[in-house]
């Protein structure tokens, strides 16, 4: 007891003269421990985005049932034993004119009841009985400026040209619409591509408009099955018209693209974290080491060793619990800014949040890394000894010079007095370099992947005809042995079924040259029984190379013998890339006589004259171009820069680490340097030695981080691509990696500059004094 009373004593008192630099400590502690709570907090509530965001509105739907055009149904649905209630949206023949009477490419009008999926942010939503009221989400009042109460000009194609695929091809002929805007919603059908969307009400469906999908959230009885809905449906006339999904409020690809953003996020608060206690544990070392005019008068009187540790232990502890309980302040208080980006239109709750659990748990932690840091870097200082490293020696004996040969011992042998030892200074660079590394490797396949459009199924440089309702035939004939063209393939698109699952299936004729589907696993389809899947889609049938598949289509059952995995192109509304299949035309007419979708996919000859794409698309009166990306892609590329600022993250880290290590090292080796000065060393010889002493430390961590970063970084692209189904080749960024590595070697040559200098200036004589 009088043990403790005696520490208390003297931690009273120093906190009583020394208040200042405590205060200072606590407050570095604070920002840092802050930004690293902010962190994960903000990583959690990302993750947690979707289910809470599904929570606030009661729930994923039991099934999602889309109809693939024509009068909405909604009504025959809603008669079906077991189901609850429908909320249908239905997609518009219609576009918006600008001020020059031009149309706007890329906004998408619906009408329907599904707005309640979305959250409302500003004005109100359309009333029920007022055909003309609409409300846009962001995307669309960012891209017009429009106000609330401002008239928006509508063009719409007809029913009848709708039903005739005339719709956005021929003049349009529906009526015109005056809308007006009323309210702003943010909703996750936003973050599932690109357009800027319209909902009107569904009073507009009265109107001779032409209609296209009908997607409609079902929420059936507890003791009906979403396979039992589906035999209900198919008991409708038409019934195989209808494809029947799962229910969910936030979709699986915009899930995935947040849940790579929370792990993002997750891996920068964690080296924020390393960092935090690297850099704090340094500074609360310092603060509470005792100094030798400390301790031996304490030790004179009577102090015992165990008073002394948990003296400099509490020295270190106070400014470190209050500094990062302001911390869980400051995290608090910049709560509200997660979730950042593409994410925060699905968080229910916007603001500021307390996230207790995060706090204590990750301040307790991050309290205790600090204390033991703290304790070991004062056990180390009091028992730490020269040993001799048999690489260093080895190193030493093929070196340049003496210079050199001194350098290396110094940079690969422990010294005294040194608060980590040689090995693990290495293993803790090799390790953050290989993240580095690790972390560019992934960000440079990831660009790779969503510039390179190839890699998820539009291997081709535009297409024509998806908006014509021609014919696969047709469309083939219209340009098989054009001489602007080097290679045609004509896809065509039906939604089949397995089981009650839906499927997209692409079919492929390869008309002439050497396009095609890319194969991830076996071969294509040659044969009207072969089949190839893509990953995803094969992953959730649990369906490999070599087995067989029975499907269910419009005009008939047919099994089929799965041959490969596949890159699916994207057709219509078949989002491709790991979702459905690619069989021959041939295969997919068993299923399907007539396509919901063609597409004649092109690529021009080398020297094609200027304009050959536009003459192409004048033959079919369409303007070339090429599918809009997935939204898997899209969502991809929400976070394609979360893998770079991990990358500069990392960076950062490496070097204040190597900095850290190289002034250690060098602080610590100046009696050595004292000692070959008095030997005769001069000023040049013991600037080359400290200088071959920064670049051996800052190249040895290299041979290790560089080869298992670019591993890790590989291994970890690949799973992800596989998750998507694009093509999984990583890219390798070795010239990058060239130029990090150098960047390392230099910082570290510059680090060294200014005790180099030191070493050459200061008399060896008072350095030997004061040691």
């Amino acid at each position: 007891m009088g043990t403790m009373r005696a520490v208390l004593f003297r931690l009273h008192g120093r906190l009583r003269h020394r208040w200042l630099s405590t205060l200072v400590v606590t407050l570095l502690v604070a920002l840092v421990s802050g930004a690293v709570l902010a962190l994960l907090a903000g990583a959690r509530r990302t993750a947690d985005a979707p289910a809470a965001f599904t929570r606030s509105l009661g729930g994923d739907p039991d099934a999602s049932v889309t109809q693939q055009g024509g009068p909405s149904r909604v009504a025959e649905l809603a008669a079906l034993p077991g189901v609850r209630s429908v909320e249908p949206i239905t997609f518009l023949f219609a576009d918006v004119l600008d001020p020059k009477h031009q149309f706007k490419n890329g906004t998408i009008a619906f009408a329907g009841s599904r707005v309640r999926t979305a959250r409302l942010v500003a004005g109100r939503q359309p009333g029920p009985s007022a055909p003309h009221e609409f409300v846009a989400n962001r995307q669309f009042v960012h891209a017009t400026h429009a106000r609330l109460g401002q008239h928006f000009r509508l063009v719409t194609w007809s029913t009848d040209q709708a039903a005739h695929g005339l719709g956005y091809v021929a003049d349009p002929k529906g009526p015109p619409i005056d809308g007006v805007l009323v309210g702003v919603i943010d909703s996750p059908e936003s973050l599932q591509d690109q357009y800027t969307t319209l909902v009107f009400s569904p009073s507009l469906l009265r109107e001779d408009i032409g209609l296209g999908q009908t997607i409609t959230s079902v929420r059936l009885d507890p003791e009906v099955s979403r396979a039992q809905l589906r035999k209900e449906i198919d008991g409708l006339p038409g019934g195989d018209q209808f494809s029947v999904d799962p229910g969910q409020l936030v979709s699986s690809d915009v899930s995935t693209a947040i849940d790579a953003q929370a792990r993002g996020i997750w891996l920068m608060a964690a080296v924020a974290a390393v960092g935090a206690v690297i850099a704090l544990g340094q500074v609360l070392s310092r603060h509470a080491q005792l100094s030798a005019a400390e301790r031996e008068p304490l030790g004179a009187v009577g102090y015992t060793r165990g008073q002394l540790a948990g003296e400099a232990m509490g020295r270190a502890a106070i400014p470190a619990a209050a500094g990062i309980v302001l911390g869980m302040v400051a995290a608090t208080a910049v709560s509200g800014r997660f979730p950042a980006g593409f994410v925060r239109p699905i968080e229910p709750h916007p603001g500021l949040r307390i996230d207790g659990r995060v706090f204590a748990l990750a301040g307790v932690a991050l309290l205790l890394a600090l204390l033991a840091w703290v304790g070991v870097a004062l056990l180390l200082n009091r028992t730490a000894s020269r040993k001799p490293s048999m690489l260093a020696e080895a190193l030493a004996r093929r070196a340049p010079g003496p210079e050199a040969a001194t350098g290396a011992r110094f940079a690969l042998t422990s010294q005294v007095r040194s608060t980590a030892t040689a090995l693990g200074t290495f293993l803790t660079l090799g390790l953050i370099v290989a993240g580095l590394v690790g972390a560019t490797t992934f960000a440079r396949s990831l660009n790779r992947l969503i510039n390179d459009r190839g890699r998820y199924g539009i291997n081709y440089s535009f297409g024509l005809g998806e908006l014509t309702g021609k014919s696969a035939e047709e469309l083939t004939k219209e340009y098989e042995g054009d001489p602007d063209i080097a290679s045609l393939m004509v896809l065509s698109g039906a939604q089949v079924r397995s089981g009650a699952t839906t499927i997209g299936i692409v079919g492929v004729a390869r008309v002439q040259g050497d396009l095609a589907p890319h194969v991830l696993a076996g071969r294509l389809p040659t044969g009207s029984d072969e089949l190839a899947l893509g990953r995803v889609t094969a992953g959730q049938l649990h369906l490999g190379v070599g087995d067989d598949i029975r499907l269910t289509g419009p005009d008939g059952v047919a099994t089929y013998r799965i041959v490969g995995l596949a890159v699916v192109p994207p057709l219509g509304a078949i989002d491709g890339v790991g979702e459905g299949g690619v069989a021959t035309s041939a295969g997919l007419a068993r299923l399907a006589q007539q396509s919901e979708t063609n597409l004649a996919a092109i690529d021009l000859r080398a020297g094609a004259p200027t304009g050959s794409a536009k003459r192409l698309g004048h033959r079919i009166g369409e303007q070339p171009g090429t599918e809009n990306s997935p939204s898997s892609i899209v969502n991809i590329a929400r976070i394609r820069s979360v893998p770079g600022i991990l990358a500069a993250l990392l960076a950062v880290l490496a070097a204040l680490t190597l900095v850290h290590a190289l002034l250690v090292s060098i602080q610590g080796r100046r009696r050595d340097l004292a000692v070959l000065k008095a030997l005769g060393a001069n000023g040049r010889w013991i600037t080359r030695a400290v200088h071959w002493q920064a670049s051996v430390l800052s190249a040895a961590p290299l041979v290790l981080g560089i080869p298992l970063g670019l591993l890790a970084g590989s291994v970890v692209f690949r799973s992800f691509a596989d998750h998507v189904g694009a093509l999984p080749d990583p890219a390798l960024p070795l010239l990058l990696v060239v130029g990090v590595a150098a960047a390392l070697v230099v910082v570290a040559n510059l680090a060294a500059l200014v005790p180099a200098r030191r070493a050459r200036l200061v008399p060896a004589a008072r350095i030997l004094r004061d040691e």
